[in-house]
């Protein structure tokens, strides 16, 4: 059992299979990018679990490959460099995506700034009566192309009260 999801996993097709989904996904995320901007491939593409997936698989798998075809020889070097540096790459975009974060920080010329603007679009509001106040703040994509639904419903004071887009 654990021999056979080995070697799937490991598979030279799985690594052709997971490439052309990654490259198709990145070429089609572009063309999205470029039609409807970058909310809507982020909340389509860039920003979506199964994205996510593909580059997590394809880590392991080229790191498997590494390993399967034994790629620590002098006369395999250039093809160990080649998956060292897809691996690295796949780290890094990991990194950026769960570590970092996006914006934009306007600088004049001979002037210094510490203050950046998040490309990330909120969904922010609050209930207040003067005595007590509810604050609500979720992360959304909006954009022209897609926007799921949203439904929020909370109590304040009492009553029932209902968000929804």
């Amino acid at each position: 059992m654990l021999k056979s999801i080995k070697d799937i996993l490991f598979s030279t097709r799985l690594t052709a299979m997971l490439l052309f989904v990654f490259g198709a996904a990145i070429g089609t995320a572009t063309f999205i990018e470029n039609d409807f901007g970058t909310p809507a491939a982020k909340a389509l593409i860039f920003n979506t679990r199964w994205l996510e997936l593909v580059m997590f698989l394809l880590t392991i798998n080229l790191v498997g490959n590494i390993f399967k075809y034994k790629m620590f020889q002098k006369a395999k070097l250039a093809v160990l460099t080649f998956h060292l540096a897809l691996i690295v790459i796949l780290i890094g975009a990991g990194i950026t995506r769960y570590i970092s974060y996006e914006g934009v920080m306007h600088i004049r010329e001979g002037e210094s700034s510490n203050v950046i603007v998040s490309d990330d679009t909120f969904l922010q509001f609050r209930v207040d009566n003067e005595k007590v106040q509810y604050s609500f703040d979720k992360k959304l994509y909006l954009n022209s192309l897609h926007n799921a639904g949203f439904d929020y419903d909370f109590e304040f004071e009492g009553k029932k009260i209902a968000v929804n887009f």
